[in-house]
């Protein structure tokens, strides 16, 4: 699905995560790297469960177990930062997201 090359179901990825050039896909597998721009997979997965956090950071929202008040936590133990309007964006989305799945995840403030 991603890069052309290897695919990989949306509803599998935990986030990708940007560096550089270069993309950072996190999967339940494993993790790969491919050579496009975070701006790019934030356009291409717009109307998922995909939302961006954090300039580096667009994740799969069904994989976030906590929200506190600076980070989001993984469902596999990853803290991942939010900064200015995206921490606001990704806590709606969590909201809402969780809200449609029935979860039982946590949000705090701390």
């Amino acid at each position: 699905m991603l890069d052309g090359k290897k695919e990989v179901e949306l509803s599998d990825i935990f986030y990708i995560q940007a560096e550089r050039h270069y993309a950072y896909v996190f999967n339940k597998k494993d993790c790969f790297m491919v050579y496009d721009s975070l701006k790019q997979y934030e356009e291409q997965l717009r109307g998922t469960s995909m939302t961006r956090i954090h300039k580096s950071f667009l994740v799969n929202m069904q994989y976030v177990k906590k929200v506190l008040a600076e980070e989001a936590v993984m469902v596999d133990g990853k803290h991942l930062s939010f900064v200015g309007t995206a921490r606001k964006h990704g806590i709606n989305a969590f909201t809402a997201i969780r809200e449609a799945l029935d979860g039982n995840a946590d949000i705090i403030f701390a």
